[in-house]
C-alpha cells in the first residue's frame, strides 16, 4: 500500500498543473481595473507594460508561461512580500511555489544587471550636476546640494551562525543595512545594498565609489561646492554636509541645522514611500533569502 500515496500525491501534482495552466490562459491581470491592478501590483498598468518592454530583450528561456505573467508575479512579490506559495497561487498567476522562487531570482538578477544602472545614476557630467543643485537650491535655498543620503535596514530571517553577528543591527535584529541617495524629486540616485546589518552608515559610504567620485570632484574643483547632506551618523568633510554637534549651540548654528534637517527628510520621506510600494523589504516583512542574493551597489 505504500506506494498508493506517492501515486496519489503525482497525480495531484498533475492534476494541479493542468488546472494552472488553464487559469493562467483564461485569466488576465491587465483586466482588472485600475485601481485593484495597482493595489495588487504597485504599479500602474502603462509603467507595467513599459517595464515588461524593456525586460523582454534580456528575458532567454522563459518556458511556457507567458512573460507578463512571470513579470507580474514577481511584482506582486515586491509589492505584498508574501510567501511564494501564496503569491503563486495568486487567482491571476496560478504557479507554483517552485516557479515563484526561479521568477523572483531570475527577474530581480535581470532588473539589477540591465534596469537599474539605466534608472539608478549618480550625476556623471558637470551638466547634471548644475541641475540637480539647481532644484535644490530652488526648492530649498541652499547652494552645492548633489543628494540626500541616508541608510536603512532591510530585515532578513536568522542566518547561519557563523556569519549571524555581522548582520545583527543596533536595533537588535538581522538585516542589510542599505545606502541611499536622492535628489531633490526624491529620485533615487545611488544605492548601495551590500553590507551587514552591523555595519555603520559612515562605514559604507567611506569605502564606496560615491565618495571616491566627490573626493576627486573636490580636489578637481576645491572652489565648488558639490557635496552630500547627511546625518549625525557621518563624518564630516567637504563632499559631506550635516548638522552641527552639541547642545551649546548658537541661534546662528540652531537655525542652521533646522534647514538642513528639513532638507534632509526628503531622503526619510523617500525612503518611507520605496517601502510602503514594495512592501517585501518593510521591517515586518523579512526577506527569506541569502545576503548574496540581495546585495546590490550602484556606482
Amino acid at each position: 500500500m505504500a506506494w498508493i500515496i506517492p501515486l496519489e500525491y503525482s497525480e495531484d501534482r498533475n492534476r494541479m498543473r493542468i488546472i494552472r495552466k488553464y487559469l493562467r490562459d483564461v485569466m488576465n491581470p491587465f483586466d482588472l481595473s485600475e485601481n485593484l491592478f495597482c493595489r495588487a501590483y504597485r504599479i500602474p498598468k502603462l509603467l507595467v507594460h513599459q517595464l515588461i518592454e524593456e525586460i523582454r530583450p534580456f528575458a532567454q528561456n522563459i518556458g511556457l508561461v507567458p512573460l507578463h505573467l512571470q513579470v507580474l508575479s514577481v511584482l506582486n512579490f515586491y509589492a505584498t512580500g508574501g510567501y511564494q506559495m501564496s503569491v503563486g497561487s495568486h487567482a491571476f498567476h496560478n504557479l507554483s511555489q517552485t516557479m515563484m522562487s526561479r521568477y523572483v531570482s531570475y527577474y530581480s538578477h535581470l532588473i539589477t544587471q540591465h534596469l537599474a544602472p539605466k534608472y539608478i545614476r549618480f550625476p556623471r557630467s558637470v551638466n547634471q550636476m548644475a541641475e540637480i543643485k539647481t532644484h535644490f537650491e530652488a526648492q530649498y535655498h541652499f547652494p552645492g546640494i548633489l543628494g540626500v543620503i541616508d541608510g536603512t535596514h532591510i530585515a532578513l530571517t536568522a542566518l547561519p551562525l557563523e556569519i549571524e553577528n555581522a548582520f545583527v543591527n543596533r536595533k537588535g535584529y538581522h538585516s542589510i543595512n542599505t545606502q541611499i541617495v536622492c535628489d531633490a524629486n526624491m529620485l533615487i540616485i545611488n544605492i548601495n545594498a551590500r553590507f551587514p546589518g552591523s555595519t555603520h552608515d559612515s562605514f559604507i559610504f567611506g569605502g564606496s565609489m560615491l565618495h571616491t567620485r566627490l573626493e576627486e570632484l573636490h580636489q578637481n574643483d576645491p572652489a565648488t561646492f558639490n557635496f552630500l547632506l547627511g546625518d549625525s551618523a557621518y563624518s564630516l568633510s567637504p563632499w559631506l554636509m550635516k548638522i552641527f554637534d552639541g547642545n551649546n549651540l548658537s541661534a546662528e548654528q540652531e537655525h542652521f541645522n533646522h534647514e538642513l534637517c528639513a532638507i534632509r527628510q526628503i531622503v526619510e520621506r523617500t525612503i518611507g514611500l520605496l517601502k510602503v510600494r514594495f512592501r517585501c523589504i518593510l521591517g515586518d516583512r523579512k526577506l527569506r533569502y541569502k545576503p548574496t542574493k540581495i546585495c546590490l551597489q550602484m556606482p
